[in-house]
């Protein structure tokens, strides 16, 4: 673990850095494969710009409403640029539905949208998973295996490593397996492979979520990824490689 860099006298969090670099770089990546696509590159740092602005205020205000205390006594702490302040699912909800309103404004196709964004994505992932490798987030349930890592007092499965393998794996495969572009298809590979992938994987995380009596979220997310992922690649395939009555 690396949770803080120290730079030329300045202490720095690793982690929000990562992922700034990761944000970043999925719309660069992505605004270069717009332009491939003949869609105008610029919509994509709108697109993250916008997505981040509407993700950042409601996750901080789901977090607000869950702890209201703290914000009654101190209400200038909404305006915090800690990440431990939000409720991640509901930011994730969040940037997705102010994204998606700003390609409905623009009459941009969301499937021609998603398969620009995909090759970022993948690096994407890969650096969220750095990041909390470098920060101890997500970490393992305890293992005996030799490639555990000390971890919180403990020898741990390197969960994170697992997810950033998984990540660039899913990198190759996207690109030896090259399917149409514009129509989503890139899209919901990766949902499937990263939906997949969180379905195994949560099996040994060792700070999961748990609802229902002792389900894990994650899981139950994952699950339901990965059947939209299928329906959309079950109904954007071609005619003739759909099974018929």
């Amino acid at each position: 673990m690396l949770p803080i860099i120290s730079l030329g006298g300045l202490s720095l969090p690793t982690k929000p850095l990562l992922l700034l670099l990761g944000f970043y770089l999925v719309l660069w990546l992505g605004s270069k494969s717009a332009e491939s696509l003949g869609l105008d590159g610029d919509h994509v740092w709108n697109w993250g710009f916008i997505s981040a602005i509407g993700g950042i205020i409601l996750g901080r205000l789901a977090y607000a409403a869950r702890y209201p205390q703290a914000y009654l006594n101190s209400p200038l702490s909404l305006l915090s640029p800690r990440l431990g302040s939000f409720v991640p699912i509901v930011a994730l909800v969040g940037g997705l539905l102010a994204g998606y309103a700003y390609l409905r404004r623009q009459h941009i196709s969301l499937g021609v949208f998603v398969d620009a964004l995909a090759p970022g994505l993948t690096l994407g992932w890969a650096m969220y998973a750095l990041a909390n490798f470098m920060a101890g987030d997500v970490y393992g349930t305890p293992t005996s295996l030799p490639w555990g890592v000390e971890m919180w007092g403990e020898r741990r499965h390197p969960l994170q490593l697992y997810e950033l393998t998984a990540a660039l794996i899913t990198t190759v495969w996207l690109f030896t397996h090259p399917a149409p572009r514009g129509k989503g298809i890139w899209g919901l590979r990766l949902l499937f492979a990263y939906s997949v992938t969180h379905l195994f994987l949560e099996a040994w995380r060792g700070d999961s979520t748990l609802v229902f009596g002792g389900y894990r979220l994650e899981q139950i997310l994952a699950l339901l990824g990965a059947l939209i992922a299928l329906g959309g690649l079950a109904y954007l395939a071609p005619k003739g490689a759909r099974v018929t009555q």
